[in-house]
């Protein structure tokens, strides 16, 4: 079983663990802004199809207690990460949180793009590029203290952006997952059955 995590608006935790649930979804527990839970990676995918209110939904392939910065570096460097990308292939890193006096989430980011490349120059002296506008594998790096948890974002993109909407340029009044969230809490699905 994979290890995942569902983001979601404030307040929509618990609605969202019980559509994760629904989907097949196990070990379901609402956080604060989202939703742990294990899947295996149809289960995960299907999530990824068919949750109407998660933002972005998350694989973990890393959790490890850090002792010092360049554990950071080391400890991404040790993953596969041939079996996420090519080593021709693009990447981006996202990071957020702090400690081990890492205080910008810049400098945490860069410490971890340096751990796939690390990866790719030790194993076939191939470096991977870093594109943030349209990567083929999206990165997430949380560190709180020495905690350090790095996760690939499925989709790339917020949820709540379903592409249907592509050439308009007016702004909704609420983003689609809480929108959905809304008529779900009045009981909408059973109504329009």
């Amino acid at each position: 079983m994979l290890k995942c995590f569902a983001t979601s608006a404030g307040g929509l935790s618990e609605l969202l663990r019980e559509e994760l649930m629904s989907l097949g979804a196990e070990e379901v527990k609402a956080q604060p802004r989202g939703v742990t839970f294990e899947a295996d990676l149809e289960t995960a995918y299907r999530a990824c199809l068919w949750s109407r209110l998660a933002n972005r939904i998350f694989l973990t392939v890393l959790e490890v207690e850090l002792e010092n910065q360049e554990e950071l570096t080391t400890e991404v460097a040790k993953i596969d990460w041939s079996q996420h990308m090519d080593s021709y292939g693009t990447f981006s890193v996202s990071f957020s949180g702090k400690g081990m006096g890492i205080e910008h989430t810049n400098f945490g980011a860069l410490k971890i793009k340096d751990g796939i490349v690390d990866h790719f120059m030790d194993k076939n002296d191939e470096r991977p590029s870093v594109n943030t506008d349209s990567p083929n594998l999206r990165v997430h790096g949380h560190l709180i203290r020495n905690q350090l948890t790095l996760s690939i974002d499925l989709i790339g993109y917020s949820l709540h952006q379903r592409g249907y909407r592509e050439g308009q340029q007016v702004k909704a009044p609420l983003k689609e997952n809480v929108a959905a969230a809304l008529l779900m809490r009045a009981g909408w699905p059973a109504i329009a059955k």
